[in-house]
């Protein structure tokens, strides 16, 4: 698998469990791509749509949750969310 084959969601949870001090490498290995890859994704290198430079990986789940729409492109939850607030 190619990191470009990640999904958003999947960037977000390599994101929290790095963090967490959960291993490059261990990363890797469960999502089936090079450590580079990984590594490219935590240092925001990959996977950081526009709404990414202002919105935390933090504050998109929880847009994502109000939306109720887990693991969605951003133009899918903005919409959402949109018609939420409606």
């Amino acid at each position: 698998m190619k990191k470009s084959d990640l999904s958003a969601q999947q960037s977000r949870e390599i994101r929290r469990r790095s963090r967490g001090g959960e291993s490059l490498r261990s990363l890797a290995r469960e999502f089936g791509v090079h450590v580079s890859s990984i590594s490219d994704i935590v240092h925001g290198r990959a996977h950081v749509p526009a709404v990414r430079a202002v919105v935390d990986d933090d504050t998109m789940e929880r847009l994502e949750q109000i939306a109720g729409l887990q693991g969605t492109t951003v133009e899918e939850l903005v919409a959402g969310a949109a018609r939420r607030i409606k």
